[in-house]
């Protein structure tokens, strides 16, 4: 029996979201359905969750602790670099290799799956809208490669308008708020920094690199037309090897150049993003 969310079915309330995604996407010159297809594919029983790592407005993230597959699956891909960590995080995984590197040196789980949230399903425009995100992450991150932009590794064997849908993507291990209160608590503060020669070297090194990494990503994503628009703290967090990654794609939009005005801008919504970190002076036209 179909779950009822509100007065409509779970099954028209995805029908709705494919139909805003497919009006919102419809034009795009940057999708790339066969991209999207070569994204392997798991089952829900396949993958074995953890703890959960962080929720936001509409989706929650859990860790991946273990990855069931059959014997011939493991062993299909070639794991000869297999302790290489730069190697385990650029390759194109296979399921095979997922299953094989699900757990860093016998204790950190490499993966995370995000999902939809259950308390989402109490209001139907709110859950349209949570499977809309999801989806629109999805297909942007199947086409984008960056170091400093989170990867999807993996999705769920049905498409994003099924009951369930998951995408699973290279687990963080800091977020920029934890970051910024570290900093914040180092001993002498920034100024005294300043003035320690060789000392202060290391101390700004850190903060300029993280500065820069989140800039290079912006500007690539700014080359395909695509704004991010939800920049903030919690959107930026940190790999086991300390490399800085912009996640939570769900508010990005591609831009359609024919659209742009003579000045260079674009008509677009306002009230888009965190309310605290959005331009003042946006207005909608």
């Amino acid at each position: 029996m179909d779950n009822k969310i509100g007065e409509h079915s779970e099954e028209y309330l995805l029908s709705v979201a494919k139909e805003v995604v497919q009006k919102n996407t419809g034009n795009s010159r940057v999708f790339d359905t066969k991209a999207e297809e070569g994204i392997p594919k798991f089952a829900a029983p396949e993958l074995q969750l953890g703890r959960v790592l962080g929720r936001g407005g509409f989706c929650v993230v859990s860790e991946v602790t273990k990855i069931h597959l059959d014997k011939g699956d493991v062993e299909q891909f070639d794991v000869g670099k297999s302790e290489d960590e730069n190697f385990i995080y650029s390759v194109v995984q296979d399921r095979g290799f997922m299953a094989r590197h699900c757990i860093r040196k016998g204790k950190d789980c490499r993966y995370a799956v995000k999902r939809v949230q259950d308390s989402v399903k109490k209001d139907p425009q709110t859950y349209i809208s949570a499977v809309v995100d999801l989806a629109v992450e999805t297909r942007f991150l199947s086409v984008i490669r960056h170091p400093n932009i989170i990867k999807m590794r993996a999705m769920f064997n049905e498409d994003p308008f099924s009951p369930g849908f998951f995408i699973v993507l290279d687990r963080l291990y800091d977020i920029m708020p934890f970051r910024l209160k570290k900093w914040k608590k180092q001993k002498g503060g920034a100024m005294k920094k300043i003035f320690q020669g060789k000392k202060s070297h290391a101390f700004w090194s850190e903060r300029m690199t993280v500065a820069y990494d989140i800039a290079h990503a912006l500007s690539y994503m700014h080359g395909l037309n695509i704004i991010y628009r939800d920049l903030k703290p919690d959107n930026i967090g940190f790999d086991v090897r300390g490399d800085v990654k912009i996640f939570d794609l769900g508010l990005a939009k591609e831009l359609d150049p024919s659209k742009k005005l003579e000045d260079g801008t674009y008509n677009l919504t306002c009230d888009t993003g965190s309310l605290r970190y959005m331009a003042p002076e946006g207005k909608e036209h």
